[in-house]
């Protein structure tokens, strides 16, 4: 059960205290990659997980009809890592113009 593992003091330091800076990538690294689960898996996963990432791609898709986004970042210049998938050590700066 994920919860169990959401709940486990091997894997967290106060684990039923709010902390949301616990899932900055800075403080996830030493961290199991299956420690947070939060829509479980196999047959018996959340419903709403599938419905909850739905409704996220049709955000992004309205962010990106309604808005320009933009980065003065060079790629050489970047530095980074990869785990599920890849991912800047460093953040992404970006700026955002609206479309008219």
């Amino acid at each position: 059960m994920a919860i169990l593992t959401h709940k486990s003091k091997t894997h967290w330091d106060e684990p039923n205290k709010f902390i949301p800076e616990r899932f900055l990538p800075e403080n996830s690294k030493a961290r199991h990659p299956y420690a947070f689960v939060p829509f479980s898996g196999g047959s018996r996963s959340c419903p709403g997980g599938k419905f909850g990432m739905s409704c996220l791609k049709v955000m992004i898709a309205q962010l990106i009809r309604k808005y320009r986004f933009m980065t003065t970042m060079k790629f050489e210049n970047m530095k980074l890592t990869t785990h599920i998938s890849v991912r800047s050590l460093d953040g992404y700066k970006i700026s955002i113009q609206k479309i008219d």
